[in-house]
C-alpha cells in the first residue's frame, strides 16, 4: 500500500475508503494490519531526549533578533547612552525568561503526554469489532 494521500481527512467517506483501500464493513484483515504496521510504523509520537535546562536557556540567545538587541545595548554603551543601553538589556533578560518558560512548559507537556500511557481504541478487523493499542492502528482501520 502507498502512503495515503494529503488531506484525506477532508475527502469524503467513499474516497476515504478507496483511498485507504479497506472495508467499512469488514475492515483490515489481520495479516493486511501486521502488514500496514510493518510498512508504516506504530502509531506513536517520537521521543527525543529531553534537553537539559542550561541548553534551554542557552538556546534562547540563538536568533538573529536576540544578536540584534544584543549589538543595539553594546553600541548604547559606546555612545553613552546607558539608560537606553541597559533598557534594551532589561528587553532581552525579559525575552529570554518568556521563551525559556514557554518552552519548559512545552517539554513538561510533551513529557507528560508520554507518562499518559498506553490508549486502546476499537476498530473492525475481520468483519469483528476489537479492542487495539492505538500504538497498532494503522491507515484504513
Amino acid at each position: 500500500m502507498k502512503p495515503p494521500p494529503e488531506r484525506l481527512w477532508a475527502a469524503a467517506a467513499d474516497e476515504v475508503v478507496t483511498a485507504l483501500d479497506t472495508d467499512p464493513v469488514v475492515g483490515l484483515s489481520a495479516g493486511e494490519a501486521r502488514s500496514r504496521l510493518e510498512v508504516f510504523g506504530p502509531n506513536e509520537l517520537i521521543r527525543n531526549p529531553p534537553r537539559s535546562l542550561i541548553r534551554i536557556l542557552v538556546a534562547q540567545f540563538r536568533s538573529l533578533i536576540m544578536l540584534l538587541l544584543a549589538v543595539a545595548a553594546v553600541t548604547a554603551f559606546v555612545f553613552g547612552e546607558t539608560i537606553e543601553g541597559w533598557a534594551v538589556v532589561v528587553v532581552i533578560l525579559l525575552n529570554t525568561a518568556i521563551g525559556f518558560v514557554s518552552e519548559l512548559r512545552a517539554t513538561r507537556s510533551m513529557e507528560a503526554l508520554f507518562e499518559l500511557g498506553v490508549v486502546s481504541t476499537h476498530v473492525i478487523r475481520d468483519g469483528a469489532v476489537t479492542e487495539v493499542s492505538a500504538v497498532d492502528l494503522v491507515p484504513g482501520d
